[in-house]
């Protein structure tokens, strides 16, 4: 699987993981099957709650969740991972994106 393009849904990436089995897990009830390959740490440029997208192969949002911090989106991830140990990448971007306090992403 590739990395991620700057951008998913319209949301800066800010750290991304894939699995080194070829996929997390697969939906439930989805036809064709659709299963998550990759998920993502992202942020709209506007602000807000942080987001952990699931992805298929392709990069495609199947799945979101909100957050209200990285390592909160980081956390769930890690429990959705199906005790697959993640390796998170982080993003290059430009932009400084901040939480709510004035913290950096990075900080």
């Amino acid at each position: 699987m590739i990395r991620p393009p700057a951008q998913l849904d319209g949301a800066t990436v800010l750290q991304w993981v894939v699995s080194r089995r070829g996929c997390f897990y697969a939906l439930q009830g989805a036809e064709p099957p659709v299963t998550v390959a990759g998920m993502a740490v992202c942020r709209y440029p506007e602000g807000g709650p942080f987001y952990l997208f699931k992805c298929d192969p392709q990069w495609e949002v199947v799945g979101d969740w909100d957050c209200q911090s990285v390592e909160e989106a980081v956390e769930l991830a890690s429990a959705h991972a199906g005790g697959e140990l993640l390796e998170w990448r982080l993003a290059h971007c430009e932009t400084n994106l901040q939480e709510p306090g004035g913290r950096g992403v990075d900080d």
